[in-house]
C-alpha cells in the first residue's frame, strides 16, 4: 500500500476543532487561560502553524538528537570530565544544572497551557510536541549531573528544584 505524502493529509488530521454541545466556547476556552483577544473561532482556525511535524517524525529527529547528547556525554566522561576540571568550572556546571532542569520544566508547563487552552488546532499539535520536548529536556539535564551526586551532594541541586530527592533515586 502507497503511504501519502505528508502535506496531502496533514491539514486535515490536525483540524480537530469541534464545536462544543455541552459548555460554552468561552466555558472550553477561557478567555483568561485562551487569550484570544476577541478574535473569532474561525480566525483561528486559519492558524499555519511555522513549522509541521508529525508524532512519528519528531520521534525520529529527537532519539537522533538524543544519541548525539549521550554520545557527547559519555566521551566527556571518559575524558574524566569531573576528576579533571578547575573547581570553578565545576561550580559553573552545579549552577547551570540546579537552574536550567527547573527552567525546563516551566517551559513543558507554559506548553502544556498553550496545548490545552490554545483556540487554533495547529498550535494546539505545535504545542503537544513542543512540550514533550520541554519534558525531554528537563530529563537530560536531571540525569546528566545525576552520575556526579556521589563524588558532590551539590550535584544534586539539579533535582531539587523539580521537588526530586536524589537520595530516593
Amino acid at each position: 500500500m502507497a503511504l501519502l505524502n505528508r502535506m496531502d493529509w496533514y491539514d486535515l488530521a490536525r483540524t480537530t476543532n469541534w464545536s462544543p454541545k455541552y459548555v460554552t466556547e468561552s466555558e472550553l476556552f477561557p478567555p483568561e487561560l485562551s487569550g484570544d483577544h476577541g478574535i473569532p473561532m474561525e480566525k483561528w482556525e486559519t492558524y499555519d502553524e511555522p513549522y509541521k511535524q508529525t508524532y512519528p517524525e519528531y520521534v525520529k529527529v529527537q532519539r537522533e538528537k538524543d544519541a548525539g547528547a549521550y554520545s557527547v556525554k559519555a566521551a566527556l566522561e571518559r575524558s574524566q570530565i569531573y576528576e579533571r576540571s578547575d573547581p570553578g568550572w565545576l561550580t559553573v556546571m552545579k549552577q547551570h544544572y540546579g537552574a536550567i532542569a527547573l527552567a525546563e520544566y516551566s517551559a513543558s508547563s507554559a506548553e502544556a497551557r498553550m496545548m490545552r487552552f490554545s483556540k487554533a488546532p495547529g498550535m494546539r499539535n505545535m504545542a503537544t510536541l513542543g512540550s514533550m520536548d520541554e519534558i525531554r529536556h528537563g530529563q537530560i539535564q536531571l540525569y546528566f549531573p545525576h552520575e556526579h551526586v556521589s563524588k558532590d551532594r551539590q550535584f544534586d541541586w539539579a533535582a531539587a528544584p523539580a521537588g526530586v530527592d536524589e537520595r530516593l533515586v
